[in-house]
């Protein structure tokens, strides 16, 4: 049964408002066609105009919500999104904030993040029944929150304890499988690929930024080390606009395009032409989950 790690900072445990999801996917149901691209684009305007004081109008642009809401027809058409979004999937399980797993939903960050589509793409292909990990948490550093051993070991500062975190989830599939997937404990269970979306806290001090091409690298090396396997599959999502407006975002945006061209069983997910806001906005983040699934189930 395959396992797949998915780790990062805020934008990876989600954060995203589920009443525009609700109204998003009530349109998408509703029709008709001729008039549904204009009102996605006036629902996704009116929340960037209104959501917490309108402090999100910044991240704001029609360009970006025309775009959003061509792909989430697209996504609607293909059987991706649509209103069974909260109907939890029963080939899949995901773990993240709890000690025991629950099938795959509006359950698995706050309330979800690019996993929910990417596992309704997983469930429609061979790859089933599967298990998400998932080890997240806002406002973390790789400079310090998730250095991996080998990183701390070259720096001479301490690991990370979110990789630690992560190393602890790794090792469950033998200390405690039946935490991960409840089938793991009886069947053959392998971890398939990580999924990775960090960056921004990096992009604030030039130390962090200089440092984050080495530490991505020895992070992704440290990971595949510990599961064993060096042809791995990793994904990463690239930081967005927001982080990549930051004083030193286009050196960690670098940074990951160069750990990815170095890399062939890794590939980049781009963000940038989505949402400008620090968090995705619901659309952005169902969008971000197929461009994932594009990319990862074919290395599968």
């Amino acid at each position: 049964m395959p396992l797949f790690l998915f780790a990062g900072q805020s934008n990876m445990v989600g954060n995203v408002d589920r009443d525009l999801l609700t109204k998003l996917m009530s349109e998408l149901a509703q029709g008709p066609p001729a008039t549904l691209q204009q009102r996605l684009t006036a629902d996704l305007k009116s929340w960037y105009d209104t959501w917490n004081g309108g402090y999100a109008s910044y991240g704001y642009s029609s360009a970006m919500v025309d775009l959003e809401a061509r792909e989430l027809i697209r996504l609607h058409g293909a059987g991706l999104v649509d209103a069974d979004l909260a109907q939890p999937i029963s080939t899949i399980y995901c773990k993240f904030d709890k000690p025991v797993p629950s099938l795959l939903g509006l359950t698995c960050g706050q309330p979800f993040g690019p996993e929910l589509v990417f596992g309704r793409a997983l469930a429609a292909t061979r790859y089933v029944p599967a298990a998400f990990v998932k080890v997240a948490q806002g406002g973390t550093s790789m400079y310090t929150n998730w250095l991996p051993p080998t990183a701390a070991t070259r720096t001479g500062r301490p690991m990370g304890p979110l990789y630690t975190g992560l190393s602890r989830s790794i090792k469950s599939l033998q200390t405690s499988p039946a935490d991960i997937h409840p089938n793991c404990a009886k069947q053959q269970c392998r971890w398939s690929a990580l999924i990775w979306f960090q960056g921004e806290n990096d992009c604030f001090e030039k130390a962090s930024a200089d440092e984050y091409q080495e530490n991505l690298r020895d992070l992704i090396a440290d990971v595949r080390s510990e599961i064993g396997n060096p042809n791995l599959p990793v994904i990463i999502l690239e930081m967005g606009a927001w982080a990549q407006s930051l004083k030193y975002g286009s050196t960690v945006l670098a940074a990951q395009k160069a750990v990815v061209n170095a890399d062939s069983r890794a590939r980049l997910v781009l963000t940038a032409d989505l949402s400008g806001f620090y968090h995705y906005d619901s659309a952005a983040q169902l969008i971000m989950g197929a461009r994932v699934a594009d990319m990862l189930i074919p290395m599968l």
